[in-house]
C-alpha cells in the first residue's frame, strides 16, 4: 500500500551522481485558503508565466497563462507571481497560501536579501498587491 501511495503522489528527483533523491509533492492549501502555485519559463527567445489556483482539496479553481517579451528567468518567475496575485485579487479571493520554486523571488518578495535591480519595480508591484488581501502565506 505505502509503495502505491508512494508512486501515485510523489515524485523521486536525482539530486546528484550518487542518486540521492528528494521526494516533492504539492499540498493542498488550509481550509478557507485558496493556494497560488506560480511559475514561468524560458525556452530559446519565448517566456511565458503561468498560474493555478486551487481550493483546499486541490480541485482547479482557475488558472491562466502569459506570453511575454523576452526577459530573465528571475523576471519571468516574478511576473508569474505577480499576475498570478493580480488574478486572484480581481476574482475576489482574500485569503491566499503562495508557492513557486523560485528562491529567489521569495527571498526578495520576504526581504529576506538583495533583490536584483531588474526585479526591484516588479517586486514592488507584489508587495503592493499583496497589501490587497486579508492574509497571504
Amino acid at each position: 500500500m505505502r509503495e502505491r501511495y508512494h508512486r501515485a503522489n510523489c515524485k523521486a528527483l536525482r539530486r546528484n551522481s550518487d542518486d540521492t533523491s528528494m521526494i516533492i509533492k504539492w499540498h493542498p492549501s488550509d481550509q478557507g485558503y485558496v493556494k497560488l502555485n506560480f511559475d514561468g519559463s524560458l525556452a530559446r527567445d519565448e517566456t511565458a508565466v503561468e498560474f493555478v489556483l486551487r481550493n483546499h482539496n486541490g480541485y482547479l479553481i482557475e488558472s491562466g497563462a502569459l506570453n511575454l517579451d523576452s526577459a530573465t528567468i528571475l523576471e519571468v518567475e516574478a511576473k508569474a507571481l505577480r499576475e498570478g496575485l493580480l488574478f486572484a485579487q480581481r476574482k475576489g479571493y482574500t485569503k491566499i497560501m503562495v508557492e513557486g520554486d523560485s528562491k529567489l523571488v521569495i527571498q526578495s518578495m520576504l526581504n529576506r536579501g538583495a533583490t536584483l535591480w531588474n526585479l526591484i519595480p516588479i517586486i514592488e508591484d507584489i508587495k503592493w498587491t499583496v497589501t490587497k488581501f486579508a492574509c497571504i502565506d
